[in-house]
């Protein structure tokens, strides 16, 4: 375990960070890194099977051989509307139970849930949410509800609230600091929910001006301490509130990916470590 804002918890590499890699690629960029955990979408799953051959079982020797573990699955989006109902840009390939099926065969931690499609009211999403927590209890996992800024769900509060009414032992939140900052931002919001419910951390920083929509904004993430989102007072305020998650590192840079698998793996993790380091 490393240590992190005062409090031991695991450093995550993000697969979105890595776009487009392998499971195998993925593990190795990851201890590399110095990271302890990575997390998994299903496009690097696949890649692992269609371009390096793995198997299940080769990908959990992998991962026992480089002393890395998976922290999230992300992210399942049909759980409260069908796939039809998605705008084809966040379509997602896997269904909800391959993703719980993945992230047990992985031995994952937390499964993220998203939600993009026709809005739906806080009862009926806490239900259908409190069905997707049942889904994943059997399979070992928790969930946490991610709320990115341009989803249906899409702040801080809604979040919690559909948690809360969800009423279930293994269900809390992602907060991704990139999507609480280009969102509402309410941080009075965020100290509202237990520390033990925020069960995954994901970091990026921002500039202090969008670059067009949202949706185009999110491709120029920066490094933590790069941009204006304060966030070691942010991990600051996190550690206060006895937030003991995993925390990661999602931000997308080609030019960083430029430099190689592992050179931006390293990268990633100095920077990780060091507002880690800042905020302790």
């Amino acid at each position: 375990m490393s240590e992190g804002a005062g409090t031991p918890r695991d450093l995550v590499l993000c697969a979105m960070s890595m776009v487009p890699i392998g499971f195998g690629a993925l593990v190795a960029s990851a201890r590399a890194g110095g990271f302890d955990a990575i997390s998994v979408i299903g496009s690097v799953y696949r890649r692992g099977v269609r371009d390096e051959g793995l198997t299940i079982d080769g990908m959990r020797s992998m991962l026992d051989g480089e002393g890395i573990r998976v922290s999230e699955v992300e992210g399942a989006a049909h759980w409260l509307t069908p796939p039809e109902d998605k705008p084809a840009r966040w379509a997602n390939r896997s269904s909800d139970r391959e993703l719980i099926e993945l992230g047990a065969a992985l031995g994952a931690r937390t499964l993220v849930a998203v939600h993009f499609g026709s809005p739906r009211s806080i009862d009926e999403s806490a239900i259908a949410l409190g069905a997707l927590c049942d889904e994943a209890s059997e399979a070992g996992l928790q969930v946490a509800l991610e709320f990115p800024a341009f989803a249906t769900i899409a702040d801080v509060t809604t979040a919690w609230d559909i948690v809360r009414l969800a009423d279930r032992p293994n269900a809390g939140i992602l907060l991704d600091t990139w999507h609480h900052y280009r969102g509402i931002g309410d941080d009075d919001a965020l100290r509202a929910v237990p520390g033990d419910r925020i069960r995954a951390v994901q970091i990026a920083d921002g500039d202090a001006t969008l670059r067009g929509p949202l949706e185009e904004d999110v491709l120029f993430r920066r490094l933590p301490g790069a941009g204006s989102f304060g966030l070691a007072a942010l991990m600051s305020e996190l550690d206060a509130m006895g937030v003991t998650a995993p925390v990661g590192i999602e931000v997308w840079d080609e030019q960083l990916l430029a430099t190689g698998a592992p050179a931006a793996a390293r990268r990633l993790g100095d920077a990780l470590r060091a507002l880690l380091g800042m905020a302790a």
